[in-house]
Parts: structure tokens; sequence; C-alpha cells
């Protein structure tokens, strides 16, 4: 057998096999010998005493640039310096303690979920629309090639993430078709019917008053405007610093009007849209109310300095 010398006692020498790794005691003199020489044994006879092996035989010590090695004793790679008998990696893992090689697991696994979460994080954004073009295929393959991920820890690690992303697809499509009803069934049950001042027709005198108090002031604006994407539509629209979106909330105490309020609002705020609400209370005094809800827009088209982006 070929073994590494780990260190040497007065009448044995605490000796590593190359190829299985396990420790045992050679019985024979340590003249000569020292930590991180390579042996060829051939065992004459062995035996264990106290939980330890010791064996017997005869030893030569493969001495650097007597002889030439084609391939490391342990991992049977080609060396690229034939005069040693162990590569680099295999001699200094051999020394490696059972302390060291724990912490050298511990740091590697920690590194692999690192670099694992790097390419989670990145399989998710991929799979956010549902499907996978091919320019993010071809960057995820180049990445899992260069963080070493295989296959089966690639398929591992997509199959919980395609159908988390399903399931939420499959969640917005049921809220997307709850509120197109929704908002279908608010449609039919109010149809326009009152005429405002510049020509509108609302569903209601509420609104029919702050279209008119919007055109008598000057504030250029539009009735029910189409969001883009999707079956909603704003009560006002002001072409002004971006884009202001009016709602005048009616009903609230009514549950399927309430909750097309909130899922309205949740569109508002996840598309980061400016969006000013009027209530039931407000148009109790219109006259007050408004000025004070369209303040600064008022304040600024009376001095004609807001200019509109559409």
């Amino acid at each position: 057998m070929y073994a590494m010398v780990l260190g040497t006692k007065k009448k044995s020498v605490v000796v590593k096999n190359v190829k299985s790794e396990k420790i045992s005691y050679f019985l024979t003199s340590p003249k000569g010998l020292q930590k991180g020489d390579v042996l060829k044994i051939w065992i004459k006879d062995s035996f264990f005493s106290n939980g330890r092996a010791f064996f017997k035989g005869k030893h030569r010590k493969l001495n650097e640039g007597e002889q030439s090695f084609e391939q490391c004793l342990r991992c049977e790679k080609e060396l690229r310096r034939r005069d040693k008998p162990l590569c680099y990696q295999c001699w200094s893992y051999l020394q490696k303690s059972k302390t060291d090689k724990a912490k050298d697991k511990k740091s590697y696994r920690k590194d692999r979920n690192r670099l694992t979460t790097i390419y989670r994080e990145v399989l998710k954004k991929a799979w956010e629309d549902g499907i996978i073009s091919n320019d993010e295929a071809e960057l995820l393959n180049s990445l899992r090639a260069n963080l070493d991920i295989s296959e089966e820890e690639h398929q591992r690690l997509e199959i919980p993430i395609k159908r988390e992303v399903q399931s939420a697809i499959r969640t917005m499509k049921k809220i997307e078709e709850t509120n197109n009803a929704l908002e279908n069934d608010f449609r039919k049950k109010f149809p326009p019917e009152y005429r405002t001042k510049d020509g509108h027709i609302v569903r209601s005198k509420a609104e029919r008053s702050i279209d008119n108090w919007l055109y008598e002031k000057g504030i250029v604006h539009c009735y029910e405007k189409k969001l883009r994407g999707v079956n909603i539509y704003c009560d006002f629209y002001i072409p002004y610093k971006g884009g202001i979106y009016v709602e005048y909330w009616g009903m609230p105490e009514q549950k399927k009007y309430r909750k097309r309020m909130i899922e309205k609002r949740k569109f508002y705020k996840k598309r980061g849209l400016s969006l000013i609400e009027i209530f039931e209370q407000h148009m109790k005094d219109p006259s007050t109310q408004l000025p004070e809800i369209f303040g600064e827009i008022l304040d600024d088209v009376e001095q004609e300095t807001l200019q509109p982006t559409d």
C-alpha cells in the first residue's frame, strides 16, 4: 500500500493510507522519516490494540527526484511534476486533521449555499412572467456553468419556483376575472345618464357636480379613462404632473362596491399612480371641499404655471 507519514514516535510511525485515508501505526524505526513523506509499504503482519491498528512489514521511501511518477497515487490524475508521487491537492489534503476537514466542509457548504441562493434569485426573476425566454435561458446556462450548478440541483431549485409562479399567475387571473366582473357589473348597474356642462355623460349627480366644477375652474380633464393593460376605468383623469387620477367613492358601505374600491386602490398603489379620492361627505358642500381637495392644482391653474403632460 501507499501511505503518508503524519508523525513519528519512538518505535513507530503514524501513517495514513493514501487511498482509504485510514490512520494506523507502522511498527518500524522512525529514523530518516518525517511528516509528509510518502512510503510504499509491504505489510507482513497486522493487529488491533486499544482500538488502534498496528502493522509490521517492509517499506521504501518514495524520495523525490529518484524516480518519475506519471499519475498521482491517490486521485490518479496526470502529474505536472513527475518527481512527486502525489499532486499538491492530495498531498495537502492527506495532512489535514479531522478538525481542519470539518472546517473546510463547513466553509464549502457556506459558499455553496451563498452561490445557490444567488442562482435561485436569478432563476426566480427569470420565471417572474411565467415563461423563460431564449436570452434568459442562455444567461441561466452561462451562470450555471460559472457557479458549477448541476442539472439535478437546477431541477431541484426550479420545480418549486415554477409551481409558485404558476400558482401566483392563476391567482392573479382569478383576481382579474373578479375585478372585471365587478367593473362590468357596476357599469351595467349605473349607466351614464347625466350630461355635464362640457358634454360628458356621467353616471351620478355627484360625478356631474365634480365634472362641472373642474370645467368651471379651467382644469383640463377626461371622464372614465381606461387604465393601460387592465379592465379598469378611473372616474376622472387630469393630464398634469405625470397624470392625476380622481376617484369618487359614492357607496363604500356596500360590500361589492367596497371590494371594487379596495382592488382599484391596490392597483393605483402598485403602479405608483397619483390618486385623489373624493367621498360622499365631500359632496355635501362641494364649493368648500373641492377647492381644498384640488388646492395645489387649482393654484397652478390660476397662476397659469401648470403645463399639461399629455
